[in-house]
């Protein structure tokens, strides 16, 4: 097995799939390390059946499909 970088490596910072996982790591990190249980827990005042703990976690499926989606297209600019 012999594991190698792709070609344009150095333009993945403007893939969509690295700024959706890059999304979720910051999410996941760093907001999420300062929310309360009690606060997930609270409802959405303009969804009351999710919690903020819901909502959370269909944001990261959300950004996590559409990443995954993104490593499969073609992402290369039109020329």
């Amino acid at each position: 097995m012999n594991i190698r970088l792709v070609d344009d490596w150095r333009e993945s910072v403007r893939w969509i799939s690295m700024w959706c996982f890059a999304s979720i790591a910051t999410i996941q990190g760093s907001v999420m390390g300062f929310i309360t249980q009690e606060q997930l827990a609270a409802q959405i005042l303009f969804y009351p059946e999710w919690t903020w703990g819901t909502l959370n976690q269909a944001v990261i499926a959300a950004l996590a499909v559409v990443g995954g989606v993104g490593r499969l297209i073609s992402q290369d600019p039109k020329q």
